[in-house]
Parts: structure tokens; C-alpha cells; sequence
């Protein structure tokens, strides 16, 4: 559920390797619950101040987090069609063809063997060609956003563990809570619930950043240099 290597950056960081989707993770996480903890702490002693300290670090997250739409998984929800949109595409001339059928930049930009496809299917003329998946929601022919059949089933396994993990998350605080010999305060539990949602929204995500494999391994690109394993 990657988005594709050409946009697999965040940051300006390169997202391939998967120690740095990782890192990326654990960094997040770790600043994130302690922003919070120093909310919860009430160390500004002024509500205002308290609450930004709590919503601030919830807008980061959201907005420039590596969880957040600018980030390297692909969205989960699948991108509904357009509302006035045709069911088929207008394609006219050779990079437009290119541009549908291997969605590169122009007809210069495929390989030998695709031109060669190209030339011999190619008809003069507007033509009409079904829509892509890949293609909805969008005004032009664009890179697929879409999810395929094993992406679908990765993105409910992620789903599933999310939930069987936010259950637990949820039986800790409320355990925490009944074990207290003082009632939480509101900060406390401000604290609380904005952790909660942010695990909620993220965890999946996060099991996605955190365990799929670099896209070079399966290409492989990445390669021992010859003569690398001996002494």
C-alpha cells in the first residue's frame, strides 16, 4: 500500500528503506506522546495555553505527520468517481496513448518495446477509451492512486490489528483510571482521548509504514556489488 517509488518521499526524505519508515514511526509517536504528556502535566498553568499544547501537536500529525495524506501510504479509502465524469477518457495522438495505456510522460518516455506497441495499435484520430480506476476522481490521465486486490487485503489486515490493538490501549487507560485513588483530571483526560484518537487514525498506517519492504528489494535493484561477499 505504498504509494508509488517516484512519490515515496517525505519530507524531501527518501521513504524506500524501511528502517526510515520505522524511524519515521517511532520518532512521531515518541514526540507526539510527549508533547502530550506536557499538557497533561499542566505545566503552563493557563487553560488556553494547555489546550494548544494539546491540539497542536494533534494538527502536526494530521497535517505534515508521515501518517498524513502527504505521506507515503496510499489513502484507504477508496477515491469515489467524479461526479460529472464519463465513464471513458479522450485519447489523442501517440503521448496521450502513452500516458493511458503505461502511464508515462509522453510517448519519448517508454521503453523500445512499448513504442513499438504504440505504433502498431495506435489509430489516428480522438478516440474514446474506457476509464481506469486510476483515472477517477481526476481530470487527466494521472498515476494510480487506487488499491489493488492485495492491497484491499493488506489494508483490512492493518485495519483488523489496529482495532485488536486500540481495544487494548483502551483497557489499559480505563484500567488505569479504576486503579486511581483520585479522580483524573480534565487535562488528564483531554491528554488521554487526544491520544486515543490519534492512535486510531494512525495505527494502521503505521503497521503499513512498518512492514512493507523496500520496493527496491522486490525490484531488485538493490544488489550486492560483485565480489562484495568475499574478503
Amino acid at each position: 500500500m505504498l504509494k508509488p517509488e517516484k512519490k515515496l518521499r517525505w519530507l524531501g526524505i527518501d521513504m524506500r528503506a524501511r528502517w526510515r519508515r520505522r524511524a519515521a514511526v517511532l520518532v512521531t509517536y515518541l514526540a507526539f506522546i510527549a508533547v502530550v504528556s506536557i499538557g497533561q502535566s499542566d505545566c503552563w498553568g493557563h487553560p488556553f495555553l494547555t489546550f494548544l499544547t494539546l491540539v497542536v501537536p494533534v494538527a502536526a500529525v494530521q497535517l505534515l505527520g508521515v501518517f498524513s495524506p502527504f505521506g507515503p501510504v496510499k489513502p484507504f479509502d477508496d477515491p469515489p468517481p467524479g461526479k460529472h465524469q464519463s465513464k471513458y477518457v479522450y485519447v489523442h495522438g501517440l503521448d496521450d496513448l502513452a500516458r493511458y495505456r503505461y502511464d508515462v510522460a509522453n510517448y519519448d518516455a517508454a521503453t523500445p518495446e512499448q513504442q513499438s506497441d504504440l505504433i502498431q495499435t495506435y489509430h489516428v484520430g480522438l478516440r474514446l477509451y474506457p476509464r481506469k480506476p486510476s483515472q477517477e476522481g481526476q481530470s487527466g490521465l494521472g498515476e494510480d492512486s487506487w488499491l489493488d486486490e492485495r492491497e484491499k487485503s493488506e489494508r483490512i489486515e492493518a485495519q483488523q490489528w489496529a482495532r485488536r490493538l486500540l481495544m487494548f490501549m483502551i483497557a489499559i487507560t480505563t484500567g488505569e483510571y479504576l486503579a486511581r485513588h483520585s479522580n483524573p483530571t480534565r487535562v488528564e483526560v483531554a491528554g488521554d482521548l487526544f491520544l486515543l484518537y490519534i492512535f486510531a487514525w494512525t495505527l494502521p498506517a503505521a503497521r503499513i509504514l512498518w512492514t512493507e519492504p523496500d520496493p527496491r528489494d522486490i525490484s531488485g535493484e538493490i544488489e550486492l556489488v560483485p565480489g562484495a561477499t568475499h574478503n
